[in-house]
């Protein structure tokens, strides 16, 4: 400002010097001095009016900021303050202010001490202080920094005015007149009153009044600017998914452009027919459906087109109202409305095109310059700053809100949070270039290493170019090839569909898969699982995606977090055609597992690589990627998904299998595999035990005879020489070398298999549990209290426990009145519903409880001995499935309980559960 009134006065003093030497010089160099004096002078008050004009824009800035920090809306308020073209005290003691508010404590320090340079007096260096102390979780000390900083900016009562109704009409909290309370005009005319009113609108989400209010203004003027903003706010409306009331541009007799109510006619009714069709297609007989493939895959793509002309009709209508406008402006907005129908490459396309542009190089917005070369540094590999830093967020947000100047709404909107993230998504490198999915010591000292990664990566490892291998330390070498399945691949993508994935996220994801199918060839065989309290299959296993397509733009969101129904529903769709496959895993949310299925997958071969963004459990989606070979990626929003499904195409279905001797086998401990690549660019390493063979023991799964009367053993006892025969079922019986029973030694018959032992003795002496231990030749013992059972016989074989019927074809009370029961049958007393589900078991083994009143020996009784309504019985022996049994979850099995087991009745539900067991006899952990 000095300068320019400084070389306004020199300019004031060469006219002045050329009138008073008139006389002294010639008329040419008066001219000249007259001439130069003017020319000098007219500048110094053109630069002396733009500082003017830009301190004063800078005030309007700085204070609207202070307002929006007021308010906690702080997106506005650095919107403003990045706008402000100088700093000054009160702009940097509002940036330390919100670095405080935002958390960034570390930044707002390092603004304070930039504030204390700034400050000039006592009074600044005694706000300096004020600032230093202000605490972001302390709202109170914030808004008192506020209103001092305010304070500073010694602002006329007039312009402070000014700058109040500027904030309120942005807020929507004053609706203004043109002129003020005072009777100054606040605002030039009624086309910055809609502007302002639009900003404000969309800064508080009302985007029909921002719709309506940009309409108003392109009718008011059709400028360049203005038609840019109305594309701008259409662009939001269609990401946000917001419905556009057709009307509003109508006439001023009402009449809507025939362009609009025709085109969506039209486009309705052709969808229309492709559905009806489609629908035709898919009831066409099945030997048929092969010819009629290619037909389909057209039509689902057209679907897709038509589909998506009818959800962003106005958005084209917006592209071709500023197809006249050749500015980097216009090409901000249009890179913009691509990001709204979710053309995420074009986008990108359109601002690097904006940002190689000769607009953009002569653009006299320096810090819009600087911000549009830094993204065509990072985008040309060339950065010179990180891609996650905060200046790199911020050189994107400068460019993405350039297209519609001094908007605080449109830099806080959808599109600008979203697009950022998305651009900052694809610098970012999802997933290793290397990892190991599997190792094999099954032939240990030769370990077979399987190696996944990106293929680049892969071939080098395969062709042992700048490849490092070690095991334990030491190099080896290696023998590498390509699994016998590479170039043929078995894919499902099984995608979280419930409610916390509504929005934003949903679209995301389609958006993803989208892109992600689109890149597949041929031979890969796709399916499409969804899940949310249950799993369904979407799109069949098929080297044709035009089905998995038309799903994957069809999602939607509602129910909980069941992960591993959908696992289990994926890996059904993978087993289609029986080649292992791999799993993308994408959920949002928490939710229990079912180790089994991960141990199914891991049965059947089966990497699954797991997604996971929200609040999702990340040691849980870590262990299921582990367990199977697979990684697991953290994505920060869904806004990522793109980026991350696009990262892992380049990993899924590249592997190499490496061969080598392990060095020094005989060390058992600390071993490890290493492989690094190209100077360690990309390595790994594996820890790996050896493998312990695991200790072979006899067990008995049932005895038979397992009930010995008491009566019997009296006889017996009365027989010289009398003895009782055993055979005992269950595994490695081979490995038995002795038998005791009820304390007598039994006999061991010839013949004995690995499931097949029978065994001869003594009778025994006493009533009661007889315990049975098995011995085997390494001193090894195993013992099971609850095989057999010696005592009195009951006529009791009917009894109900809660909604369970249990009949026995013998009962037996031992001398402590333990029942036990032999060759049960557990079943439903009666149906709840029509619905309700029948229970139908067998039990091969022994039942038995303690009852709470001792049960008679000898009499009938009526009706069933009810046991109460909820109550446990303890087992040993194996519980089968019956015909008539539909109440179990899992019908493919017929044995759901071997060994020792418990059924747990409560109400109108059982449950049987395994117990833990220790040499055959419980230890009572369930």
């Amino acid at each position: 400002m000095i300068v320019s009134l400084i070389i306004a006065a020199a300019g004031l003093l060469l006219a002045a010097a050329g009138i008073l030497l008139r006389k002294k010089l010639p008329r040419r160099w008066m001219a000249s001095l007259l001439a130069a004096g003017i020319l000098v002078s007219g500048a110094g008050g053109a630069f002396s009016w733009m500082n003017w004009k830009q301190q004063e824009e800078d005030r309007q800035r700085t204070y609207l900021a202070l307002c929006y920090l007021e308010q906690q809306r702080l997106e506005e308020a650095d919107y403003y303050l990045k706008k402000v073209g100088r700093d000054t005290f009160v702009s940097v003691g509002a940036r330390a202010v919100l670095e405080q508010m935002r958390g960034n404590s570390l930044i707002a320090q390092m603004k304070a001490d930039s504030l204390e340079s700034l400050a000039g007096n006592e009074q600044q260096k005694n706000v300096t202080l004020q600032i230093r102390a202000v605490q972001g979780n302390d709202i109170q000390s914030c808004l008192t920094a506020i209103s001092i900083l305010r304070d500073q900016m010694k602002l006329s009562e007039k312009a402070e005015q000014r700058f109040q109704e500027r904030f309120l009409m942005e807020t929507g909290q004053w609706i203004g007149q043109q002129q003020s309370p005072d009777g100054a005009a606040s605002f030039q005319n009624e086309e910055e009153q809609l502007r302002i009113s639009i900003n404000g609108a969309m800064g508080s989400g009302n985007w029909y009044q921002a719709m309506a209010n940009s309409v108003s203004l392109v009718k008011l003027r059709g400028s360049a600017e203005n038609r840019l903003l109305l594309a701008e706010v259409i662009a939001e409306c269609a990401y946000r998914g917001q419905e556009i009331d057709g009307t509003l541009f109508a006439d001023e007799e009402g009449n809507v452009p025939g362009s609009i109510s025709g085109t969506r006619e039209k486009l309705s009714r052709e969808l229309e027919e492709v559905r009806l069709r489609l629908e035709q297609l898919s009831l066409s007989p099945a030997e048929g459906q092969q010819a009629l493939e290619e037909e389909k895959k057209e039509l689902y793509q057209r679907q897709e087109e038509l589909e998506q002309e009818y959800d962003f009709l106005f958005v084209y209508r917006a592209f071709n109202s500023i197809a006249d406008i050749h500015s980097l402006e216009a090409d901000i907005v249009r890179a913009r409305l691509y990001y709204a129908m979710r053309d995420y490459e074009d986008a990108v396309t359109r601002l690097l095109d904006a940002a190689d542009s000769v607009e953009a190089k002569l653009t006299s917005d320096s810090r819009l310059r600087s911000a549009l070369n830094i993204l065509q540094q990072v985008y040309d590999s060339q950065p010179d700053i990180g891609t996650d830093s905060v200046e790199f967020r911020d050189a994107v947000s400068t460019v993405l809100t350039a297209g519609t100047p001094d908007m605080a709404g449109i830099s806080a909107s959808g599109i600008t949070r979203d697009f950022s993230d998305y651009i900052v998504s694809q610098q970012k490198t999802y997933g290793r270039d290397l990892y190991a999915a599997k190792v094999d010591l099954t032939e240990y000292p030769q370990v077979t290493v399987t190696l996944a990664g990106r293929e680049e990566v892969i071939h080098q490892v395969l062709d042992k170019e700048e490849v490092i291998a070690k095991d334990t330390r030491q190099p080896v070498q290696y023998e590498a090839k390509l699994p016998e399945s590479q170039g043929m691949m078995e894919l499902c993508c099984v995608v979280d569909q419930s409610g916390s994935m509504g929005g934003t996220p949903i679209a995301n994801l389609r958006a993803a898969l989208e892109s992600f199918i689109g890149s597949l060839d041929e031979t890969t065989f796709l399916s499409l699982v969804g899940f949310s309290d249950s799993a369904q299959i979407l799109a069949p296993s098929s080297g044709d995606h035009a089905a998995a397509l038309y799903a994957a733009q069809q999602l939607s969101a509602l129910g909980g977090t069941n992960i591993s129904a959908g696992i289990s529903m994926g890996l059904e769709a993978l087993g289609e055609h029986g080649i292992g496959g791999t799993m993308l895993l994408m959920t949002d949310g928490q939710s229990g597992l079912d180790q089994s299925v991960v141990e199914q997958a891991v049965q059947q071969g089966v990497v699954i690589h797991t997604i996971g963004f929200g609040s999702v459990n990340d040691q849980l989606l870590q262990e299921i990627a582990d367990a199977t070979g697979g990684q697991y990626i953290r994505a920060e929003s869904s806004t990522e998904l793109v980026s991350v499904y696009a990262s892992l195409a380049g990993v899924i279905g590249n592997s190499v299998q490496l061969r080598y001797t392990a060095p020094d086998p005989e060390t058992d401990s600390g071993r490890y595999f290493f492989v690094s690549v190209s100077d360690g660019k990309s390595s790994v390493r594996v820890d790996y035990a050896l493998p312990v063979e695991e200790e072979v023991l006899p067990a008995v799964t049932g005895v038979s005879p397992n009930f010995i009367w008491a009566e019997n053993l009296e006889r017996l006892a009365e027989q010289e020489n009398a003895s009782l025969s055993f055979t005992l079922t269950g595994e490695n019986l081979s490995l038995v070398t002795g038998v005791t029973m009820g304390g007598e030694t039994m006999t061991l018959q010839t013949g004995a298999s690995d499931s097949v032992l029978r065994v001869q003795g003594a009778p025994f002496s006493e009533p009661g549990w007889q315990k049975v231990i098995l011995e085997t030749a390494d001193g090894e013992a195993i013992a099971y209290d609850y095989l057999v059972a010696a005592g009195e016989t009951s006529q009791i074989h009917d009894f109900r426990l809660g909604s369970v019927w249990l009949t026995s074809s013998q009962t037996m009370i031992l001398p402590d009145g333990t029942v036990v029961l032999g060759g049960a049958r557990v079943r439903d007393t009666e149906n709840i519903s029509d619905a309700a589900a029948t229970l139908s078991l067998s039990v091969e083994g022994l039942l038995f409880f303690q009852p709470e009143t001792p049960l008679a020996q000898e009499g009938a009784v009526e009706g069933p001995v009810e046991l109460g309504e909820t109550g446990a019985l303890e087992g040993y022996g194996t519980v089968r499935l019956l015909s008539g049994d539909s109440a179990y979850l899992d019908q493919s099995r017929s044995v759901v309980a071997q060994g020792s087991f418990l059924l747990d009745c409560t109400g109108e539900q059982m449950k049987i559960m395994e117990q833990l067991q220790k040499g055959g006899v419980t230890d009572g952990n369930t």
